[in-house]
């Protein structure tokens, strides 16, 4: 019952950490330079698993370049700086992916390669200069979105199923923020990723708190992971669809 009402009460400090970070370009240059610098010790001192040092790594290259995009004027309609939006994305997936592999997942690692395939396009990525913080804006569709979502819990239960309940959070507050507005969902997704993954370093009572190890035993949960897994897939390939549908469409226009 503790790690549920812990689990509950992330929601409020990922949504709280998403709106401080949003307004803050002195807080993301500020905590997130020197937090990861300052952790290297906690990695040398026993964290092995490649994954989470990566996914923590990349996650804070993404915000800082975000960040960076954002709040420099010169480099709003940067086109190196827009493709390494895209480019981080799709590392970030292929991360997952290749961990997938590795430990069987093969359906969700397929899942993932066609999320790649179908994420919209650098000329999709703007900053929005007409609200008060230079929002980074991505047109993704909502199926897109939903898509990335469920392939994403499938691998967390598939390769970390004591942080469930935990990255349904991580992952839900992105989710219900990119339901109202898609063109957000990015930035949402990367701020509370990275919030995430400074609290699992600096605060890993907190953390551990949330842990369901009672799922810890995935042979009981098989049923859902597979069950996930093969909607993931389906999802993906109606991203494909939709994808080729639109270039259909686009090449008909500019034919006639």
């Amino acid at each position: 019952m503790n790690a549920f009402l812990m689990i509950l009460s992330y929601i409020l400090v990922m949504y709280i950490s998403y709106e401080i970070i949003r307004r803050s370009t002195w807080i993301v240059f500020g905590v997130f330079i020197v937090a990861p610098v300052v952790s290297i010790p906690i990695w040398l001192s026993g964290v092995s698993d490649w994954f989470i040092i990566a996914k923590t790594y990349t996650a804070v290259l993404y915000l800082l370049w975000t960040q960076a995009t954002r709040s420099l004027q010169k480099l709003n309609k940067s086109k190196v700086m827009l493709g390494g939006i895209y480019l981080l994305l799709v590392i970030n997936i292929l991360e997952a992916v290749y961990r997938d592999i590795q430990t069987g997942g093969y359906v969700n690692a397929a899942a993932g390669v066609l999320l790649c395939i179908a994420i919209p396009t650098i000329k999709e990525i703007s900053i929005d200069k007409i609200g008060k913080f230079n929002d980074l804006h991505w047109n993704m569709s909502k199926l897109w979105i939903v898509a990335y979502t469920i392939w994403n819990i499938a691998f967390v239960l598939g390769n970390f199923p004591h942080a469930f309940g935990m990255h349904i959070v991580v992952l839900g507050v992105p989710l219900v923020l990119g339901m109202i507005n898609p063109k957000i969902w990015m930035q949402v997704r990367i701020i509370t990723l990275t919030t995430h993954m400074m609290i699992r370093i600096f605060f890993s009572a907190f953390n551990e708190s949330m842990h369901l190890l009672w799922m810890a035993d995935l042979a009981l949960f098989s049923p859902l992971l597979i069950t996930l897994q093969v909607v993931s897939l389906l999802l993906s390939i109606a991203c494909i669809v939709v994808m080729a549908d639109n270039i259909r469409k686009k090449v008909r226009v500019e034919y006639n």
